[in-house]
């Protein structure tokens, strides 16, 4: 199954909006199974990708959701099937997140959230999975770029690069 959804992911987009699905493309009986549903609190809009992190689980944001109703990052674990929340974002460090995580060469995941922060104009922030610890490394000012709403990605260079509204 592992083995399927790993292909299936670099083949298929995975359409989340309020299950998430699994669908194997290579199967002979190529079914779709629901492996959650987000069915309100503690998640509530999971419109961003899926990734799968190199310790093989797969990782989202939804834009609402949570304890503080202002977004989560999420893990589901395709080995026990368990989905869990990691972060309830709080306003201070980040709230409603837009876009995808990306994990970087130094094995955090990367993202942002389009408001919150200190200005309430959106962050960056990162995520480690050994510590289990958020960082907001950024907070959007205005004259540093706000509300950005599209993933970071790692160029060659190792340095992330992304884009913000103004």
């Amino acid at each position: 199954m592992k083995k399927i959804l790993t292909k299936m992911l670099h083949q298929v987009r995975v359409f989340m909006t309020a299950m998430l699905l699994c669908y194997a493309p290579l199967s002979m009986a190529q079914t779709l199974e629901t492996l959650a549903n987000f069915n309100g609190s503690p998640w509530v809009y999971p419109f961003t990708n899926l990734i799968q992190a190199t310790d093989g689980k797969l990782y989202g944001t939804t834009s609402q959701g949570g304890s503080n109703n202002q977004g989560t990052i999420y893990r589901y674990d395709l080995l026990n099937n368990t989905l869990t929340t990691l972060v309830n974002f709080t306003g201070s460090n980040g709230k409603n997140p837009q876009a995808s995580l990306i994990q970087a060469t130094d094995g955090k995941l990367y993202g942002t959230t389009s408001q919150g922060g200190s200005t309430n104009q959106g962050t960056i922030f990162s995520y480690d999975l050994v510590n289990n610890t958020l960082t907001t490394l950024i907070n959007f000012t205005g004259s540093n770029g706000d509300f950005p709403n599209a993933s970071l990605v790692q160029a060659t260079d190792g340095k992330l690069y992304g884009t913000t509204s103004l």
